[in-house]
């Protein structure tokens, strides 16, 4: 077990979460090549960057006023410098446009499991005080209803795809950081920001497996999809039980508890639409314990009885 200095070093150095042993089932997500907008694939990428997937010219014009405002830096950005650096997009505090960078990463061993892991460098971008850093991890897109990795968590079933890492100040709520005007200016060009989102931040793949990647502009739209949604969790109530369900969305209950039925008046139970992006879908696998049966502390069991004749 790691002690807390060990810790608090690691996240001193960018490093990610611990490794775990991988899972390549893949079978909840799109190929890479799908549209950024709608899902559709296969889709055509954009002539002037590469870098993101449209399936016709009405969702790349829908994605042009934020996908603009790195497609042309994306693709006369200087070459990498070292095999060991990686493109990420830099969220500056000062100024309304975000950047495209390189950030140099470093290879380690685990002491514990001698298994191989990266730390990325993101200082000076995050201050010249070399701040503890800290993460938020996207691994799924709930307005696009699209999932893009599984595995950053450790009680996760399956480690597969990818996540977008945003790197921030750890303390960036409580250290007199300053509204970041170029995080705001993205998430604007889509909708309102529900958070205020503080300090420079730095946006950079990174995979279950503690390994880092180049980010594109695809992740781009997800990224302000993500600020767009930061800490909604409310699940859609199904308007009726003859709504057409898709692949996309399920239909599942949500079980309510005494103080919601007090409150406000809520059923026991409720027909809720879960999107196949919701985290709830990724973390179902044969043979595996669910959060809430660790959280209760007893086994659960669901099952779907066949529809029966009367």
């Amino acid at each position: 077990m790691k002690t807390r200095t060990d810790t608090e070093t690691r996240k001193r150095e960018g490093a990610a979460v611990p490794p775990r042993p991988t899972d390549s089932s893949g079978s909840n997500f799109e190929a890479h090549d799908a549209c950024v907008m709608c899902n559709k694939s296969p889709a055509k990428q954009c002539k002037q960057c590469y870098s993101s997937w449209y399936c016709s010219r009405e969702c790349q014009k829908s994605d042009w006023s934020s996908h603009k405002l790195l497609c042309k830096d994306f693709s006369i950005q200087v070459s990498r410098p070292s095999p060991n650096h990686k493109r990420a997009i830099f969220f500056p505090v000062d100024d309304v446009k975000p950047r495209m960078i390189w950030l140099p990463c470093e290879r380690k061993v685990e002491d514990e499991t001698r298994l191989p892991y990266e730390i990325i460098h993101p200082h000076p971008y995050l201050g010249a005080d070399r701040p503890l850093v800290g993460t938020m991890h996207i691994e799924h897109n709930p307005i696009r209803g699209r999932n893009l990795g599984s595995g950053m968590v450790y009680w996760a079933p399956r480690k597969e795809g990818y996540s977008i890492a945003v790197l921030s100040r750890d303390a960036f709520l409580v250290d007199g950081s300053a509204t970041n005007k170029s995080i705001l200016k993205c998430v604007r060009t889509s909708g309102t920001p529900p958070h205020r989102l503080c300090g420079p931040m730095i946006a950079v793949r990174e995979t279950p497996s503690e390994f880092y990647e180049d980010i594109t502009l695809a992740d781009f739209r997800h990224i302000i999809d993500y600020m767009m949604s930061y800490g909604m969790t409310e699940t859609r109530e199904s308007a009726s039980h003859a709504e057409d369900h898709t692949h996309a969305t399920i239909r599942g209950v949500k079980i309510c508890c005494y103080g919601e039925e007090k409150l406000h008046g809520s059923e026991p139970y409720v027909s809720v639409n879960v999107s196949r992006a919701h985290s709830t879908r990724l973390y179902y696998s044969q043979g595996t314990i669910s959060p809430i049966s660790k959280l209760l502390g007893m086994p659960l069991k669901l099952w779907k009885y066949p529809d029966i004749d009367t």
